[in-house]
């Protein structure tokens, strides 16, 4: 199994828990502590190469206005958003289109950077 492979594995878990949840949920039950799918989108990211948000830090060592046009800043924001538009079933054919979308967007991010 390649890394592709995987994240798309991690997404389509969390769709899955997050689609269960919801069904509990719908019994009257608060079960939204219990997601884990914000996690299993991180570890997607960290898996096809994507670096880890750091705004939260930026933001604390040099206050927000400054830690959010600092260079070395790096929000995964826009990527988690693939993530959600694009999983509308928790398809296999949508997480590989998100990943892809994903990883093509960070190469044009590396290659503007260059």
């Amino acid at each position: 199994m390649n890394k592709d492979e995987i994240a798309v594995k991690l997404l389509q878990i969390g769709f899955s828990h997050d689609q269960q949840i919801e069904a509990i949920g719908e019994l009257g039950f608060d079960c939204s502590y219990f997601s884990i799918s914000d996690n299993l989108e991180e570890l997607a990211l960290d898996v096809i190469g994507i670096p880890s948000d750091n705004t939260v830090e930026l933001i604390k060592q040099y206050g927000e206005e400054e830690g959010m046009a600092h260079p070395d800043l790096f929000c995964r924001d826009w990527y988690t958003n693939v993530i959600y538009e694009t999983m509308k079933t928790g398809s296999e054919i949508e997480a590989f289109r998100a990943i892809k979308t994903i990883k093509e967007d960070y190469a044009k991010h590396l290659q503007e950077e260059s």
